[in-house]
């Protein structure tokens, strides 16, 4: 009896679950095009590669950027992505940092503008739920030694990586080098990619003639956020703008939604949570061999 109220519950947040989630619920929500997913980074206690995860994740992230840009007539100039987000906290520091880590690693030169009011991550020290631990769940804790969320200057240099102030040049800006007109002796090189980090629009206004003029547009959202009417408000201004060049990533999504990506994958599970795994995917009678 208490396997079925435990099996009812799951099933009615499933049914009630009005997040993000995973791509197809997003790509449903926002009517973009989908860059990819990137899983939530916990502890794992050695039961799981997410290393292996998280890269294979962000390759096929690059490869669609890749695509994008192979499409485009952009072969002989620089590649401006700008990132945004409606709200804050949703990620788009350490994407954009994980972004130009893989186009340096491919030979790239790239620059980073990021907005120097950027808010460090508290560092959450809760405990591993009892619930979590029985059921065979993952420990939902931030893993900050990851190296997915390492600080871009582990692997970009001072002039790879630089900060711009909110102000009324911001809100004027056209292109990215009005973003950095005190550095401008460092951007006399050609670059290949410039990654323009936006505060999030909800709460600060955006240079529009910048978005326009990017190359790509690139929205990260939280994969456990609701998806608001304020939201779809400020993506459809900013669709207008963008026309083809807007896409999405989905960040910090959990590890069940990415095995729909990836196929299952290898990992300890309890008996009770490879039950109720059965029991979700209607499989009454799977066993593991004949």
């Amino acid at each position: 009896m208490s396997c079925i109220l435990l099996l009812a519950t799951i099933l009615i947040m499933e049914f009630f679950d009005n997040t993000l989630k995973n791509i197809n619920v997003a790509e449903e929500k926002l009517k973009i095009p989908a860059m990819g997913m990137l899983s939530k980074v916990f502890k794992t206690k050695d039961k799981l590669d997410l290393n292996s995860i998280q890269e294979r994740l962000m390759e096929l992230c690059m490869q669609n950027l890749n695509h994008v840009f192979k499409t485009q007539n952009t072969s002989n100039k620089t590649k401006v992505i700008t990132i945004i987000s409606t709200q804050k906290e949703e990620g788009k520091t350490v994407i954009a940092s994980n972004i130009a880590k893989k186009l340096k690693q491919a030979g790239k030169s790239v620059l980073v503008l990021n907005h120097s009011n950027v808010s460090k991550p508290e560092i959450s020290s809760n405990q591993f739920p009892l619930l979590n631990r029985f059921l065979g769940y993952q420990d939902p804790r931030r893993d900050y030694s990851h190296p997915f969320l390492a600080n871009a200057s582990e692997f970009l240099s001072e002039s790879e990586y630089l900060t711009y102030d909110v102000n009324t040049e911001f809100y004027n800006a056209k292109n990215y080098e009005e973003l950095a007109v005190k550095e401008m002796e460092i951007l006399n090189q050609k670059l290949d990619y410039v990654i323009v980090e936006l505060p999030n629009i909800l709460e600060t206004n955006y240079p529009a003639d910048l978005i326009e003029t990017s190359d790509m547009v690139l929205l990260v959202c939280r994969s456990n956020r609701l998806w608001t009417k304020a939201d779809e408000n400020l993506l459809d201004n900013i669709k207008e703008i963008t026309n083809s060049k807007l896409q999405f990533i989905i960040n910090g999504v959990e590890i069940e939604e990415v095995e729909a990506l990836l196929g299952e994958l290898p990992k300890q599970r309890s008996k009770a949570r490879k039950r109720i795994k059965n029991m979700l995917r209607f499989q009454f009678h799977l066993e593991s061999h004949i």
